[in-house]
């Protein structure tokens, strides 16, 4: 950008170069986030859930091309180590330590949340100021809101998936297909925070039957 269209804003630039600056940071870790998480996740429904939070991974990349591009134009300089993402970034990175499927959604999820506040505060910031800015900020902010909402629905078809699993192991005990005693106690007693996998073994059924029951 030439030095009129930065004369013409009307605002703090230096102020803006690190809000930028500061998203830019929380796109290169949302980025890896969305990436790592996707290639470590375990559960049902991982096959499905996979390719789309690689799709997200590479939309929040194109973010950080966004914000770049800005902060040179606004004659700014984008950080140049990612030691200082963490420390410029206001949204939490959290490693996948723990593979399951719902997890991973709740910490992408949180970080959309970060995004989105991010984003809406720098479309506040130059709303009417700085129309360029503006304009991305809310574009991306739109993408962000999309990405919010996806992971919503794939919780929400977890939980439903995960209760009517549920119903069905239920249903099986009710009728007596397990027919051993411990089998049936397996079904009746499991309490419901995890997955796990049981497998009703020869006998129980004419033939193997793997069943997964909502813990």
């Amino acid at each position: 950008m030439g030095k009129h269209g930065v004369e013409i804003l009307d605002l703090n630039v230096e102020e803006l170069i690190g809000m930028l600056n500061q998203a830019l940071a929380e796109e290169w870790l949302a980025y890896y986030q969305y990436w790592i998480g996707a290639r470590v996740m375990e559960g049902p429904m991982r096959s499905e859930v996979e390719p789309e939070l690689l799709l997200h991974a590479n939309q929040e990349l194109g973010h950080a091309v966004l914000v770049v591009g800005r902060i040179i134009q606004l004659g700014g300089t984008p950080v140049l180590n990612p030691a200082q993402w963490p420390k410029l970034s206001r949204c939490d990175y959290d490693e996948p330590n723990d593979p399951y499927i719902q997890v991973i959604l709740e910490q992408n999820l949180k970080g959309e949340r970060c995004a989105i506040q991010r984003y809406k505060e720098i479309a506040d910031f130059t709303n009417g100021k700085d129309h360029a800015t503006h304009a991305m900020a809310t574009t991306i902010l739109n993408e962000e809101l999309e990405h919010e909402q996806d992971i919503e629905d794939w919780l929400t078809d977890l939980d439903r998936l995960k209760e009517d699993l549920r119903r069905s192991a239920c249903k099986l005990a009710v009728r007596g297909v397990c027919q051993t005693k411990v089998g049936c106690q397996m079904i009746s007693i499991l309490p419901l925070e995890e997955m796990v996998l049981v497998t009703v073994p020869p006998g129980v059924l004419s033939s193997l039957v793997t069943l997964v029951i909502t813990v």
